[in-house]
């Protein structure tokens, strides 16, 4: 059963399959009683936050056009078209050195511009999550004094993102 009312972000994270095999994240759940996330994904351990971003680009397709319609000067109605797509994934969490998949499972993937599948979603398989496939475009590990290590991780979606258990 899908989670009910607000969703607290503790149960939202990345989940990554490295092998990239279905890169619409449509192997994500695996059937069974009861459903459960594919063994391939792995949540990134230790996030304290995991965010998606999709923007789409728009063009003006408003001309001058005459009182009766016709191209010339007159109308001020704009109009836009859609174009290209982009999106991001990232995370943000604590490193942890002996989590399995942290910041060394990152960087490996960054290092070795490895393309990967991955899906913005709670640890529910009947709720609503979004997938795509990318790379790691930046990955950042901060250290201050006094101060938790911390960990950040952009994969930028090359192509489409799809959306899993859409209504």
């Amino acid at each position: 059963m899908a989670t009910t009312g607000s969703v607290q972000g503790n149960i939202v994270g990345l989940y990554i399959d490295d092998a990239n095999t279905d890169a619409d994240g449509s192997d994500f759940i695996t059937s069974g009683t009861p459903d459960v996330i594919n063994d391939d994904y792995h949540l990134v351990g230790a996030s304290t936050n995991a965010s998606i971003s999709i923007s789409n680009a728009s063009y003006e397709t408003v001309f001058k056009t005459t009182s009766t319609g016709t191209e010339g000067v007159g109308s001020s109605a704009r109009s836009y078209g859609i174009g290209a797509q982009s999106a991001s994934m990232s995370i943000e969490g604590v490193v942890a050195m002996d989590a399995t998949y942290n910041l060394e499972f990152l960087a490996g993937l960054a290092i070795d511009k490895t393309k990967v599948t991955v899906v913005w979603a709670t640890n529910d398989t009947a709720d609503y999550a979004l997938a795509g496939s990318g790379f790691v475009t930046s990955l950042e590990a901060s250290a201050g004094v006094n101060d938790f290590t911390t960990f950040s991780c952009t994969i930028e979606i090359d192509g489409d993102v799809s959306e899993i258990n859409a209504a």
